[in-house]
């Protein structure tokens, strides 16, 4: 497989893991009928026939309470961690796949037997 297709690959699976998480613990903000209410809500914001603050505080009152939610454990009805997508690419030390991992300071590639025992690999020369 080439590199391009190997990037476009993990890209398409990697979009399938942000809709995941937001569609548990932010269904509205993926509900296309209160994202289009929203829209108008500040249309009429903009037009001055409502109040910006009275909007804004209406969605951060509901969005706050499910951000408490969201930050719970995963056992507590928390977000549940993303689940590591593997690639085809190897890992360098031990020759098994890398997998798309997520972190709190974003997205990385890592070895899909980092928590596995060490595994040793001939060199491929």
């Amino acid at each position: 497989m080439s590199k391009l297709k190997t990037v476009v690959s993990m890209q398409k699976k990697w979009v399938r893991l942000l809709p995941i998480a937001l569609e548990e613990n932010f269904s509205d903000l993926m509900n296309y009928d209160f994202t289009a209410q929203m829209e108008d809500h500040l249309d009429h914001v903009a037009n001055n026939q409502r109040n910006w603050k009275a909007v804004l505080d209406a969605f951060f009152t509901d969005f706050s309470q499910q951000l408490e939610v969201a930050e719970k454990d995963p056992e507590e009805g928390g977000m549940r961690p993303n689940p590591m997508v593997i690639t085809s690419i190897e890992c360098p030390t031990c020759s098994r796949h890398m997998g798309i991992r997520t972190a709190t300071t974003g997205v990385f590639l890592g070895c899909s037997g980092y928590a596995l025992p060490q595994k040793s690999v001939v060199n491929k020369r």
